[in-house]
């Protein structure tokens, strides 16, 4: 399997095939969609379950249920979405550096 491109999923730029930081951004941006899913999941468990219950007056395994999707949503989501802004950030961070190095080169060549 091929390692990232220089443009990889992650947003990111990549030096070569071998890059290990993009790498894991790549790793990292699949678990995050993952825990994304999995949660939202969770949460659509929970209120259809929720909706369920509240028509056949609250039995205890559906009040299970909608409290196993709660505690499950936000036992994946929050995570992923802290991963998933650091990820961003980390992206943003890297392209402006590259866009100061960019300007710091072109100044040397042209300094009037």
């Amino acid at each position: 399997m091929a390692g990232p491109s220089a443009h990889d999923d992650a947003g990111g730029t990549a030096t070569g095939p071998d890059d290990p930081v993009a790498a894991q951004r790549v790793r990292v941006k699949r678990w995050v969609g993952l825990g994304k899913r999995t949660g939202y999941l969770c949460l659509l468990v929970a209120i259809v379950a929720f909706g369920v219950a509240i028509a056949t007056d609250l039995p205890g395994a559906l009040v299970a249920v909608v409290i196993a999707g709660l505690v499950g949503s936000a036992l994946t989501l929050l995570p992923a979405t802290i991963f998933g802004y650091a990820l961003n950030a980390a992206v943003r961070e890297e392209a402006a550096e590259a866009r100061a190095v960019q300007a710091r080169a072109a100044r040397r060549r042209d300094p009037a």
